[in-house]
């Protein structure tokens, strides 16, 4: 399929999702959502209620009210990540925290949170995006997006940051358990309350542990009954990273970073219970640990898995850079997470209509494409004039052939 009306064929990707979702929505309701997920693409000014009410077909009000309204996001997501990777057979779910800045104080939720980018805390919003990765692709569809509390709000909550990421998950496990049973997160969910949390609702962690986690090997059934008296010992000595048990630990044919990796199964101490883990070396000593709460996992899917997380990342920073992740005038917690998701979505939608081209193109493209169809169809609307159909389509159709073959 050609890029030969970008605004249309995202408009009906649009409109076919939403058709599928089980959720009730009214017609005006959709209408509207499929509308807002355009204006995010075609908008190239800060994507707020003010521009979407200047250009949009709405005035600014409606989109104030249809932000208000409850929407399946994670279902709408879920049906286009499922399409995108309809052909991969590794699949996983990521997540990862990010901070939105926000000024002001009436906000709902405002408190500082840390930034990666500053290396700092700021003042500001935080989100917590899921996302859908695909293994075998390596690439990532955003699922859902949920704002994080203030510290004020947790402590009424009697909860602390991982307590609420994990009820989070533990909120949506019947929608998530369906699209995959892996969580891949980073070092910091690497901690008994998280996993524990996880692994009791059926789904299995893959992350990377601190440096100085307390490991032990395994002893066979031989090891464990020496004939002295009280109970047989389980685990014996504890792990030493620099001096590996060759005996226990097997090297793994794979080559990442210029350090080998060796992999065995172990007793970890946090978590108090067995993991598959697999440690990467390099001939300077430096070393990383990577592991699994499913110890019948590959070593090399161990490493795949851990690797694709960095995904979602790339997924936020195309929200932020393409469709107003922080843009939002929003000081509500519903119009925000709307505007949240709603951000996160046409982000996938665009991606969709970049996988059905048949053109390799970028984000980018996509978004100067739609935004220029989109400004032409306004001229002539607000103009008056209707230029002859027949003769400019094929011309357009023509320019924006020539625009993606640049691309």
């Amino acid at each position: 399929m050609k890029i030969s009306d970008p605004l249309n064929q995202f408009a009906q990707i649009c409109r076919q999702t939403i058709e599928q979702c089980s959720c009730k929505v009214s017609k005006t309701m959709r209408r509207n959502i499929a509308e807002v997920l355009e204006l995010y693409m075609a908008l190239n000014s800060r994507i707020n209620f003010t521009q979407m009410g200047k250009i949009g077909k709405h005035i600014e009000q409606t989109y104030r009210n249809t932000f208000k309204q409850d929407f399946d996001w994670l279902e709408f997501n879920s049906i286009l990540a499922q399409q995108y990777f309809a052909s991969d057979k590794r699949k996983a779910i990521a997540i990862d925290p990010s901070y939105i800045p926000k000024s002001g104080k009436q906000t709902d939720f405002l408190d500082y949170f840390w930034s990666g980018a500053a290396g700092q805390a700021k003042w500001g919003l935080e989100i917590l995006a899921i996302a859908y990765l695909g293994i075998d692709s390596h690439d990532c569809i955003s699922l859902y997006a949920q704002q994080t509390p203030d510290n004020v709000s947790l402590e009424r909550y009697d909860s602390n940051l991982i307590d609420w990421y994990a009820r989070i998950i533990e909120r949506k496990k019947e929608q998530l358990s369906l699209l995959s049973k892996y969580i891949v997160v980073d070092s910091f969910f690497a901690v008994n309350t998280f996993v524990a949390r996880m692994t009791t609702i059926g789904f299995h962690v893959i992350s990377r542990l601190h440096d100085n986690a307390h490991l032990r090997y395994i002893l066979d059934e031989k090891e464990q009954h020496t004939g002295k008296r009280g109970a047989p010992h389980k685990y014996g000595n504890k792990i030493n990273i620099s001096n590996l048990d060759m005996k226990v630990f097997k090297k793994v044919n794979l080559k990442i970073d210029d350090g080998e990796l060796f992999s065995a199964i172990v007793y970890a101490k946090a978590f108090k219970r067995n993991i598959k883990l697999v440690v990467w070396k390099n001939t300077k000593g430096q070393y990383k640990l990577y592991f699994s709460t499913d110890v019948n996992m590959s070593d090399v899917d161990v490493i795949d898995y851990y690797r694709t997380r960095f995904q979602i990342e790339f997924r936020i920073r195309d929200a932020k850079q393409y469709a107003g992740l922080t843009h939002c005038q929003a000081r509500s917690t519903d119009k925000l997470g709307f505007a949240f998701n709603a951000s996160f979505a046409s982000v996938n939608v665009a991606k969709i209509l970049i996988q059905q081209t048949e053109y390799t193109i970028a984000l980018r493209d996509v978004k100067y494409l739609i935004s220029s169809q989109y400004l032409i169809r306004r001229i002539f609307s607000r103009s008056g004039f209707f230029p002859n159909r027949k003769i400019n389509t094929k011309i357009v159709k023509e320019l924006l052939d020539f625009a993606a073959n640049a691309a």
